[in-house]
């Protein structure tokens, strides 16, 4: 028989600290809880009460909600489930990294996973790799940020413009392929899409234009008002008003504005073309 020092953790009931692999179990029921509650994108302070219960931080419970919600998502793609099973049994340190790598090299990531879950890789070794990865795709990564800062920047500005009615929402898979949603506290909301086209020329520009204003009007299909945000870059701006009168998409509720190119803070978007439905004052 083992010492009782030496044992291994055991799996708590609704109340007690989690066991070390518990994370994920935990995770479920906090959100099923407040999912009970009509709670469905928690803040910190919704954790609190449910942390308290389990021996936890507030912060550290929503990590865990956020890291089961990445585990869902992973298995929803093809191919994928046996990895985001297994992932569901390793360690929430573990599965975080995982979670940052996959963000900026999904096919890396999904292949470290796997030797996360084979037990060829400790905590240490994974963020040991992810750390050497990440360095390795610094402009990526750089990448990143920026889009990062311009929706953070566009959002303030669409809110401002929008009204106090609207709020921000997390786009899920279930959503219109866009940016930013926006949502009023109505029943039903009214919603509000954005757009934002790649300044970036990871492939020819006519292909991702094209694809850009594809989304954008199947999306102007499904949310009351859109917004196409364009790189002050771009050649000429009609053509992306041409390009939508020719494909029969240019609907009443899209709207396109131009943002100034690589420096942009303090600068306003500069209008192109309003809908006569879109509601910016």
């Amino acid at each position: 028989m083992m010492s009782e020092s030496k044992q291994k953790p055991s799996r708590r009931g609704r109340l007690g600290r989690p066991g070390l692999l518990d994370w994920a179990t935990v995770a479920e029921r906090v959100r099923a809880d407040l999912a009970d509650q009509g709670i469905v994108e928690p803040t910190t302070k919704d954790f609190e009460k449910p942390a308290k219960a389990t021996g936890l931080e507030p912060a550290t419970l929503a990590r865990y909600v956020n890291i089961i919600g990445f585990i869902e998502r992973l298995g929803q793609q093809p191919g994928n489930s046996e990895a985001a099973a297994g992932l569901r049994e390793a360690t929430v340190a573990g599965v975080e990294l995982i979670m940052r790598w996959h963000k900026y090299d999904p096919a890396a990531a999904l292949a470290a996973a796997k030797r996360l879950i084979a037990g060829e890789y400790t905590v240490e070794a994974l963020r040991s790799a992810e750390r050497k990865a990440h360095a390795a795709t610094e402009t990526v990564v750089s990448l990143r940020s920026y889009r990062h800062q311009l929706r953070e920047r566009l959002t303030s500005w669409l809110i401002n413009d929008l009204g106090g009615e609207f709020e921000r929402q997390t786009v899920g898979p279930d959503d219109p392929p866009v940016d930013l949603l926006f949502a009023t506290k109505a029943k039903p909301p009214s919603r509000v899409g954005a757009l934002i086209l790649d300044p970036f020329p990871s492939r020819h520009r006519g292909t991702k234009e094209s694809e850009f204003l594809t989304l954008l009007a199947g999306a102007s299909l499904m949310l009351e008002n859109v917004i196409g945000f364009l790189p002050d870059v771009s050649v000429n701006a009609e053509q992306y008003v041409w390009w939508l009168k020719s494909n029969h998409a240019l609907r009443p509720n899209i709207s396109l504005y131009k943002i100034p190119a690589g420096t942009y803070q303090g600068l306003e978007p500069r209008l192109i073309a309003r809908g006569p439905l879109w509601p910016l004052r």
